[in-house]
């Protein structure tokens, strides 16, 4: 009975020493438990960041889509370095056609997305800019406040400020893709900086956009981008 109450790991509140070899039983315990869990946490870590809604899974998961559509060639792919790996943007060369620049990627652009954000088609760059209601807040309050905004793309998913801009719906990068035409089209028509486009949105959000051309890029596009009939 005294051997086997002599490795019973009982921690004594009255303050009284334990004994030698009870005390180096409850010391192995509690350092192998410590090991297992820094063990799970890492397991859990990789899987969240490979496997899971992790740090890279995101970025893989959007790599694999291009990667399976077809005439379609990946040229670069990039992300904000936070917490996680977030606000992906890619540049696509469809073949035969051009570039194409899509920015705030994630598995849903693929799938079906109410947003979609495009930041250039062949020579044409988006600049966005604008005043209004777009998540500022005043810190003691909370109330949303009115605050300038600029940016380098718009909104051309089901749900965004800029879809009412093309007689057709895009929800996918495919959808995109398969448009081409159109959208350089459309897009080519758009403003330059110094006769800004304006409109304003149900939230009394003043939008003001226009497109910056790369002659290099204009020159070297293909002669085929002109409106589906």
């Amino acid at each position: 009975m005294s051997a086997c109450k002599e490795f019973v790991p009982i921690i004594l509140l009255d303050g009284k020493q334990m004994k030698g070899r009870t005390t180096n039983k409850i010391l192995a315990i509690a350092g192998s438990a410590t090991l297992l869990l820094a063990l799970a946490g890492v397991g859990v870590l990789w899987y969240y960041s490979c496997l899971g809604p992790g740090y890279y899974s995101e970025l893989n998961a959007v790599v694999a889509e291009f990667r399976k559509m077809p005439h379609v060639e990946l040229v670069e792919i990039n992300g904000v370095d936070d917490l996680f790996l977030e606000h992906i943007s890619a540049r696509i060369r469809v073949q035969e056609k051009g570039e194409m620049v899509f920015f705030n990627l994630d598995r849903d652009s693929f799938r079906g997305a109410k947003h979609l954000r495009l930041c250039s088609v062949g020579p044409y760059t988006i600049r966005v800019e604008g005043e209004g209601y777009v998540g500022v807040f005043e810190a003691a309050s909370g109330k949303p406040v009115r605050s300038q905004f600029f940016g380098g793309d718009a909104d051309i998913g089901p749900n965004g400020e800029f879809a009412k801009m093309f007689p057709f719906q895009i929800s996918t990068i495919q959808s995109a893709v398969d448009r081409y035409d159109d959208i350089y089209y459309l897009i080519s028509g758009w403003p330059q900086k110094s006769a800004k486009g304006h409109f304003r949105d149900a939230k009394g959000t003043e939008f003001y956009y226009y497109i910056e051309t790369n002659e290099v890029q204009q020159a070297a596009a293909p002669n085929a981008a002109s409106p589906h009939r």
